[in-house]
């Protein structure tokens, strides 16, 4: 795992709280203490999940510091979520400097690219 992943990955430090079949649901105090001027860059990050299949929905809840995943339980379970969240940090910190730079009114095109790089880690790995 690399430096910058790592440090991603420690500073947002989720633990799962809560894992009901078809809910996964997150914590990370990180989340509560996001600029609101940055909402729109951490909602498309968490959109990503979306991308993936078996993820129904997304709730992101800043007060309470928690993402909630609702999935099709038949096609994925919390291990699964997991590594695909670690896929997604991947995408995130390789694109650091693409992220940083993209303003708010290009956030739908950032959201595209990073779909599509995420799409092609999933299509080189099996779980």
């Amino acid at each position: 795992m690399g430096l910058k992943k790592q440090f991603l990955k420690s500073y947002l430090d989720f633990k799962i709280i809560a894992d009901n079949k078809g809910t996964l649901t997150l914590y990370s105090k990180k989340i509560g203490i996001i600029k609101d001027k940055n909402d729109i860059y951490i909602h498309k990050v968490f959109r990503l999940l979306t991308q993936i299949k078996g993820v129904k929905e997304i709730n992101l809840n800043k007060s309470e510091c928690t993402v909630e995943i609702i999935y099709q339980s038949n096609i994925l379970n919390a291990e699964k979520l997991m590594k695909y969240i670690d896929l997604i940090l991947d995408v995130v910190v390789e694109n650091v400097n693409l992220i940083k730079k993209c303003p708010a009114n290009r956030i739908e095109d950032l959201f595209i690219i990073l779909e599509a790089k995420l799409k092609d880690k999933i299509s080189k790995i099996r779980f």
